[in-house]
């Protein structure tokens, strides 16, 4: 990821293809504020760029109530030990 934020970096004309692939990127790799950081300072977004952010808090979110629920039946286990 690291060499995709170079090239993102020192590229002259960022595109919109090449800013929602970046997000994408982070996106995917769990990294939402960098997501959000770069969404917000778009100068254009379409339908990818929407549904690319949205999709990441959804997993966010989704993530966070696995956890939840993984932690409430690990609490519940151990109160039948």
């Amino acid at each position: 990821m690291e060499e995709s934020q170079k090239v993102f970096q020192w590229a002259v004309d960022r595109d919109l293809y090449s800013w929602n692939t970046m997000i994408s990127t982070y996106v995917g790799s769990g990294n939402m504020s960098q997501a959000k950081e770069l969404f917000d300072g778009m100068q254009e977004r379409n339908v990818v760029s929407w549904s690319t952010i949205i999709a990441g808090y959804v997993q966010v979110l989704l993530d966070w109530k696995v956890n939840k629920i993984m932690i409430l039946a690990l609490y519940m286990i151990s109160l039948f030990l």
